[in-house]
């Protein structure tokens, strides 16, 4: 898309931003309305944004990709509070440090694999060794970056069918 790395972080900064403020409101609300009615919730529109990224391309203007990043954080924001809850509650008291040291490594190898497996899909997608023109190339990459999200968009529902059928909470 031709921006600079700066400008292209402060593109991406809304969707930290909106966890920033959304994670203790998510937290609270979460205790109110219980884990499951809240990662439901903050699964669900997660996905939704993942979704509609899918549907973005070379054309698409930037304050659109903005809003569904932002709308993918504030799902992100939702669902890890209450999600951490739910896990944690299922943890006997004197084993609470060891779950939450569990749960830290659980979510950074889940974050190195699906990072190893976009770049694998990215990678595959344009294929090795191909020499692609000034035209085809954006058009290529965005195609590879869209078939990646469908990986993620379908590992995340089936997290969200997790979500329900799990008991109650």
């Amino acid at each position: 898309m031709g921006y600079s790395a700066s400008l292209a972080g402060l593109i991406v900064l809304p969707f930290h931003t909106i966890r920033l403020v959304l994670s203790p409101i998510s937290g609270a609300l979460s205790d109110k309305f219980g884990t499951r009615s809240a990662s439901f919730i903050g699964h669900f529109t997660l996905l939704v944004g993942l979704v509609v990224l899918t549907k973005l391309g070379n054309g698409s203007p930037i304050w659109l990709f903005i809003t569904i990043i932002t709308i993918g954080g504030a799902g992100l924001s939702i669902f890890l509070p209450a999600n951490n809850s739910a896990i944690m509650g299922f943890v006997p008291r004197n084993s609470l440090s060891i779950a939450s040291g569990f749960l830290a490594t659980s979510r950074s190898m889940g974050t190195s694999i699906g990072m190893a497996l976009a770049a694998a899909i990215y990678s595959s997608t344009l294929g090795s060794g191909r020499s692609m023109d000034a035209i085809t190339a954006p058009i290529e990459a965005v195609n590879a970056v869209h078939q990646g999200i469908t990986v993620v968009v379908l590992v995340s529902a089936i997290g969200l069918m997790a979500i329900i059928l799990r008991g109650r909470g």
